[in-house]
């Protein structure tokens, strides 16, 4: 019986599950000034505690991908990287 009939949803189907997926596919492409999107389904302490680590881990990988840039601004560019060299 599908879930619109009377049967609750899958696990893949819930409210928060349909927000993590687009939250995370937001995420997974490259940083953007989208804004995440907003959960409108029920809170609780689930919610609260996969949204702290999500933030959490958003916060790292941001900061990360910031020192990456930073780093590789500094480095002058010598042309011959790896792809470029040849073997003898």
């Amino acid at each position: 019986m599908a879930s619109g009939q009377g049967q609750p949803p899958s696990t893949s189907e819930t409210p928060f599950m349909l927000y993590l997926v687009a939250l995370l596919n937001l995420y997974e492409s490259a940083p953007s000034t989208t804004p995440p999107p907003v959960y409108n389904g029920p809170p609780g302490w689930c919610y609260d505690s996969v949204m702290h680590s999500i933030r959490n881990i958003a916060r790292r990988m941001y900061t990360a991908e910031e020192e990456l840039r930073n780093i590789k601004d500094k480095e002058p560019y010598s042309g011959d990287g790896p792809e470029t060299k040849k073997r003898r």
